[in-house]
């Protein structure tokens, strides 16, 4: 970013939101970034283009449409975006592709622990898994890890799923996977 230059940061999934206004200072984007948190939700990118053009065509100064040089617009995502094609933002217009075509896309979305009822020195961790990617994926390498020590571990195949629920008490929507892990009696 160069002197006198501003940015903002816009987060995406299936709608947009403002993270950060613009402001020139990097300290402050920096921060802004790393709020921002992954989500289970698809990716769709026409949200955030208009939100972008609308903060983009705003000079404070000047009122709304005042731009005349056209912005830089970043996009930084793997690319699955389900609107990619029809989606267009106004600028110049720069892609960084985090991640490769290759890459599955999976995901923990839900995780839970409980103690065994019957053996109260026990706990048992849930965990629900979800293949956000276009194909079945097999041998997952999948472990719970609690302060370094590996407690559990094994492997899952996941099918490709729907957006899936996140109500636990739901079922589980098809393709992801239940692991659980007991016999932990040093978990308190």
């Amino acid at each position: 970013m160069g002197r006198n230059s501003a940015a903002m940061i816009i987060a995406f999934d299936d709608s947009a939101e403002i993270i950060q206004g613009f402001t020139g200072d990097p300290r402050v984007l920096r921060n802004a970034i790393d709020t921002i948190e992954p989500t289970d939700r698809p990716t769709k990118l026409d949200d955030a283009y208009r939100l972008a053009d609308a903060q983009a065509a705003f000079d404070p100064n000047l009122g709304m449409g005042s731009r005349t040089i056209p912005p830089d617009v970043w996009l930084y995502s793997d690319g699955r975006a389900k609107d990619a094609a029809s989606a267009s933002v106004h600028g110049n217009f720069h892609y960084e592709q985090v991640g490769t075509e290759t890459a599955n896309n999976i995901a923990v979305v839900a995780m839970n622990a409980r103690r065994n009822y019957e053996q109260p020195a026990q706990v048992q961790v849930f965990a629900r898994l979800a293949n956000f990617g276009p194909e079945p994926v097999k041998d997952v390498q999948v472990q719970l890890t609690i302060d370094g020590s590996v407690q559990s571990a094994g492997s899952v195949n996941l099918l490709p799923s729907a957006t899936p629920t996140t109500s636990a008490a739901r079922r589980l929507p098809r393709g992801s996977s239940r692991r659980t892990a007991s016999n932990f009696p040093h978990w308190s």
